[in-house]
């Protein structure tokens, strides 16, 4: 074993290394010299910091972010799979844009014949 003296183990490689975990490789971690890093799970990835979590879950074929706050960040687009956004009554959805904000739809529904009050501005 290769210590570093303060009880950490160190591990050098000079081009790549890769931990495999169960039989078959259920669990890889893969690092090369060029600084990519592959985490691969057969049946779910959890990457946890305090109450924060982001898993990958391929049993029900879904990703879950958990946390107080979500941002998504884009310098071009961002895109939501088949249209369909969701959220509940107390939080709505706010999309703010200085460019154009395109709304696409065969039709476009606002309120769904729900009433309510519609601001266009």
């Amino acid at each position: 074993m290769n210590f570093d003296g303060g009880g950490h183990y160190l591990l050098e490689a000079g081009s790549k290394t890769t931990t495999s975990v169960g039989k078959g490789g259920k669990s890889i971690l893969t690092m090369d010299s060029e600084g990519v890093i592959d985490l691969s799970g057969e049946k779910k990835i959890s990457i946890k910091v305090g109450d924060n979590i982001l898993e990958i879950n391929s049993e029900d074929n879904s990703i879950s972010l958990t946390a107080k706050v979500i941002k998504i960040t884009a310098t071009q687009s961002i895109t939501i799979g088949n249209g369909q956004k969701k959220a509940d009554t107390l939080s709505g959805i706010a999309i703010t844009q200085t460019g154009n904000v395109d709304i696409v739809g065969n039709p476009v529904n606002i309120n769904n014949g729900k009433g309510g009050l519609v601001n266009i501005k």
